[in-house]
């Protein structure tokens, strides 16, 4: 009986927080955007068929976003502005990617891995790719 206690106090406190963030909420009309702003479709380019994208980071200061596609070991650069694509083969699975200095690291899986292996049973590699030159 103290348990459900417990889950009912919880379930209350949740039911508090979620009302106080619903009645601070503010609705507007569709028709009440700015006429200024710009929808943008990403239909000029479509990924190959059997993409999986492990993940995807911006340029920070150039109108460009990474996508790394961990089915096909690639990693792409869309210009959005431009619609140039770009694109780099790695050879692995991809994991992750950081951007610093203009360069990509990129965190590439040679073997599965596993959290429940050990560490010596598992490798990868930082493949590291110009973003000037791709």
């Amino acid at each position: 009986m103290f348990k459900f206690r417990g889950n009912l106090a919880l379930f209350v406190v949740v039911c508090f927080v979620m009302s106080s963030f619903l009645v601070n909420l503010t609705a507007f009309p569709a028709g009440a955007a700015d006429e200024n702003l710009h929808s943008y479709t990403f239909e000029k380019f479509k990924f190959p068929a059997g993409t999986k994208i492990s993940d995807a980071i911006s340029h920070p200061t150039e109108p460009v976003i990474f996508v790394a596609d961990s089915a096909n070991s690639k990693v792409y650069s869309i210009n959005v502005e431009t619609d140039m694509v770009r694109e780099v083969y790695v050879g692995g699975t991809i994991e992750r990617m950081a951007y610093f200095n203009n360069e990509l690291f990129v965190t590439v899986l040679t073997n599965a891995h596993s959290p429940y292996w050990k560490p010596e049973d598992q490798s990868g590699v930082i493949a590291v790719i110009d973003t000037e030159s791709m």
